[in-house]
């Protein structure tokens, strides 16, 4: 590896990684609204579906969606229509009794917001590259970067999951439920609009 532009990727990365985005979005809202177990299962989810998409990059799929523009924008689409969906469940059933997410629901709604987060992809596919050095071997330094990002990712979203379960959790009298859900749903509804706003090259 060459470590100058190891530590820049590294450092570029953390940046990136701050930028809210629709996996930060769903993270955030379900550990405010159900607690920092279920803010770290939908971590879990986004996790599996990013290693997928690494799977994806180094078996060239990323290219096959770079080049038709419709793969991209189904993508895109099924996962803004997914936020929406979320956002808007939340938002009405802020005055009902909760009802306990469990496990694997939220593993399951964190792996299909983050498969179909086209950030992540188009950060392997076009970003990684420009920290590759073209004078070493290409395909070990794309695993490495990959697997950096990954981490950092991974990193980045517990701290977010811990930080608004118990954040959350700290003011949760049934008056804070309903505003915090009512919050929560305005938030993945509008990270689902700007999810389906995003242009194909951004």
């Amino acid at each position: 590896m060459n470590t100058e532009l190891f530590f820049a990727f590294i450092a570029a990365t953390a940046v990136i990684c701050t930028i809210p985005g629709p996996n930060i979005t769903l993270i955030v809202a379900t550990a405010a609204t159900k607690g920092v177990r279920a803010g770290l299962m939908v971590v879990l989810g986004t996790t599996v579906a990013q290693v997928i998409q690494i799977a994806m990059v180094v078996a060239g799929l990323a290219w096959l969606i770079s080049a038709y523009g419709f793969a991209f924008d189904l993508l895109r689409m099924v996962g803004a229509a997914y936020l929406v969906y979320l956002g808007i469940k939340a938002w009405l059933t802020a005055n009902h009794p909760e009802r306990e997410i469990t496990n694997s629901e939220s593993l399951k709604r964190g792996f299909f917001v983050g498969l179909a987060n086209p950030k992540s992809l188009a950060l392997l596919a076009v970003f990684i590259p420009q920290f590759i050095d073209p004078t070493l071997p290409t395909n070990f330094q794309f695993i490495v970067l990959a697997f950096t990002y990954l981490s950092i990712a991974i990193a980045f979203d517990t701290l977010y999951a811990v930080s608004a379960g118990y954040g959350g959790r700290s003011i949760y009298s049934h008056r804070a439920k309903f505003y915090t859900s009512r919050l929560s749903g305005l938030i993945l509804t509008g990270g689902g609009l700007w999810l389906s706003s995003l242009q194909k090259n951004e």
